[in-house]
């Protein structure tokens, strides 16, 4: 979730006394705007390649754009309920939660957008075995071939791959004329 406001906005609103109102109607659909921006911004440029491929389209469907105000300030926010969106924004390790390893899908067990086609116990005529680099595979045999199927691991390390952050930062400097503009428009109306 990123969060972004227009803090302090009664200090000014009473500095300026009867232009606050004026003010204040031009920065919420200001910051709608900005809001709108930056969930399509996501949508559109990092999570279709870069850096996040689009595999099943669920995280981004998940990103919102929202609006508040109180009497103090203007918030926007764009964010997501997806529980693996932050694992992908800041990095972390994921441990397995009910098993003993991980099943990472290999070439052969995925679709082709890179969506496994299954859990790994739901493939037939498989056997584990060792890699020559110590790594656990489950294979499938497939008539006279061996298929590798899973990589098993205990634990994996996901890098960042900052799209919601990134996006904010890339637009930091259209989102602050946009603030300018509408407060200079604001202070001009009567």
């Amino acid at each position: 979730m990123i969060e972004f406001k227009f803090e302090g906005g009664d200090r000014l609103i009473k500095a300026l006394r009867n232009k606050g109102s004026a003010i204040s109607r031009n920065l919420y659909p200001t910051m709608q705007t900005i809001t709108q921006r930056l969930r399509a911004d996501i949508v559109s440029k990092k999570l279709s390649g870069n850096p996040l491929k689009r595999r099943t389209g669920r995280l981004a469907q998940s990103i919102t754009s929202l609006v508040t105000r109180t009497e103090k300030d203007i918030i926007g926010r764009v964010g997501t309920n997806v529980k693996y969106a932050r694992l992908h924004e800041y990095g972390g390790e994921i441990k397995p939660k009910r098993a003993k390893w991980l099943t990472i899908p290999l070439a052969a067990a995925k679709t082709p957008a890179g969506v496994a086609r299954g859990r790994a116990r739901d493939f037939e005529n498989t056997f584990f075995k060792f890699s020559s680099a110590g790594n656990l595979i489950l294979f499938q045999r497939r008539g006279d071939n061996i298929i590798p199927l899973f990589l098993l691991k205990k634990s994996v390390t996901i890098p960042k791959r900052s799209y919601m952050g990134s996006t904010l930062k890339e637009n930091l400097n259209s989102i602050t004329k946009m603030i300018k503009k509408a407060v200079k428009d604001g202070l001009k109306k009567k």
